[in-house]
């Protein structure tokens, strides 16, 4: 009799489970559409060095940029001023571990983005919810070598960045790199969506490569079912 309702209770409890997950998947197919998800979400790093929120970052020997965003829109810009910063805005007050973390490698070389501290979550996702600003000074163009932008759901646009290699993974956001006027690069772009980039410059293709000029820097976008532009900033 006891073992009967041992087994009786499993069965109820792996039932209620597997109809919360059948729920929980009609709920995201139903009402998420791309504007929010609800369920687990993984974000897990070592976040034990990184600095939290918005501010200007010291780093002279700076060579490579990480980014590693979850919704909202990335933009990366060149400016006049003395230090690499990084601000944020969101459509809710953020608690310090929701804010934005960064680290600069020991060496000076390497700084890191994240989108938050490292977290496991359940709960509602909304898209669009967080924007990141980041501010590059142009003294820094010549020796800055690589831009590297892992994303989710976000928009990123890259203004007038002029350095070896730009790396951009999205999977439904939209990608927009803006060049100076007779810029020379190899352009990669990889998408499980129909329809060729929009490419302002002349180019010539070699398969899913696109070139104009010759000796310039490196652009790989990989994306689900983003559009990809590159622009000229003319």
């Amino acid at each position: 009799m006891k073992n009967k309702k041992i087994i009786k209770y499993t069965a109820f409890v792996i039932g209620g489970l597997v109809l919360g997950a059948i729920l929980l998947g009609v709920l995201n197919g139903l009402v998420g559409k791309g504007e929010w998800n609800l369920g687990w979400t993984n974000y897990r790093y070592d976040d034990s060095a990184y600095k939290t929120g918005e501010g200007t970052i010291p780093a002279p020997a700076l060579e490579k940029i990480e980014i590693d965003w979850i919704d909202g829109n990335v933009t990366v810009v060149i400016c006049q001023d003395a230090y690499v910063s990084v601000s944020e805005s969101a459509s809710a007050e953020l608690s310090e571990k929701t804010q934005v973390h960064w680290f600069v490698s020991e060496d000076g070389k390497t700084l890191s983005i994240k989108y938050r501290g490292s977290s496991s979550f359940f709960g509602k996702v909304k898209d669009k919810e967080k924007d990141l600003i980041l501010r590059i000074p142009e003294k820094l163009l010549g020796q800055l070598q690589t831009l590297n932008i892992n994303a989710v759901s976000s928009n990123v646009t890259v203004s007038n960045i002029i350095i070896d290699h730009i790396d951009v993974k999205t999977a439904s956001g939209n990608v927009t790199i803006e060049l100076p006027e007779k810029s020379a690069f190899a352009f990669t772009h990889e998408s499980q969506r129909d329809g060729a980039p929009t490419i302002d410059f002349p180019v010539t293709q070699e398969g899913n490569t696109y070139r104009s000029g010759t000796d310039g820097m490196g652009i790989n976008v990989k994306t689900n079912s983003g559009k990809v532009a590159i622009l000229s900033s003319k």
